[in-house]
C-alpha cells in the first residue's frame, strides 16, 4: 500500500520468500520479513511506482530463505483506487534463473562460434533478412578484409 505494508500475497509468494501469509500482512517491506536484504533497486522501484506511477522491472540474484541462490525478476505496477493517485504497488516476482542460466549458454556458444568462423580463411556472413533494409546478422572478420570494409560495421551492413 501507500505506506509500504503488505496488504495481499499469494501462496506462490509464501512458498518462494518463507513467512505465512499471516506473517506477512501488515508488515512494512522494508523489515527484512523475506529473510533477504532490502536492495536499493526494489526500494527505488517501489518509491518511483507510488510518486511517478510508473512500471518497472528489477532483476537481481537474491539468496532466499532456505539458502538458494536464485535469479528473481520483479515487476511494479501502479494500483489507483478509482482515483488518479496511487494507491498500491501490485508487485509480481518470476524466479528466471533457468531462463537466465539459457540465456547465458546461448550467448557462450553463440561467442565460440564467432570465434570460430573468424579463425577460418573463409568469407562468411549469416544474413535472414526478409527485406533489403534489414541488416545482417553476421560478418566474420574476414568477409570485412576481403571487401575492405571497417570493424564494427556490421549493424548497418546490408545482404543486396
Amino acid at each position: 500500500d501507500a505506506a509500504r505494508h503488505y496488504v495481499l500475497v499469494n501462496d506462490a509468494w509464501c512458498g518462494m520468500y518463507g513467512p505465512a501469509r499471516e506473517q506477512a500482512l501488515g508488515q512494512p517491506t522494508s523489515a527484512g520479513l523475506l529473510g533477504i536484504p532490502t536492495q536499493l533497486a526494489r526500494v527505488e522501484a517501489i518509491t518511483q511506482c507510488l510518486s511517478e506511477g510508473r512500471v518497472s522491472t528489477v532483476t537481481l540474484p537474491t539468496r532466499l530463505r532456505d539458502g538458494r541462490e536464485r535469479i528473481l525478476q520483479s515487476r511494479y505496477f501502479p494500483y489507483r483506487d478509482g482515483g488518479s493517485e496511487v494507491s498500491r504497488v501490485i508487485i509480481v516476482t518470476r524466479d528466471i534463473t533457468e531462463q537466465e542460466d539459457d540465456r547465458r549458454a546461448i550467448e557462450t556458444g553463440a561467442e565460440y562460434l564467432r570465434r570460430t568462423l573468424n579463425a577460418t580463411g573463409d568469407a562468411i556472413f549469416a544474413s535472414d533478412a526478409t527485406d533489403p533494409d534489414m541488416p545482417v546478422r553476421f560478418a566474420n572478420a574476414q568477409m570485412l578484409r576481403m571487401w575492405g570494409l571497417p570493424a564494427g560495421c556490421e549493424a548497418t551492413l546490408m545482404p543486396t
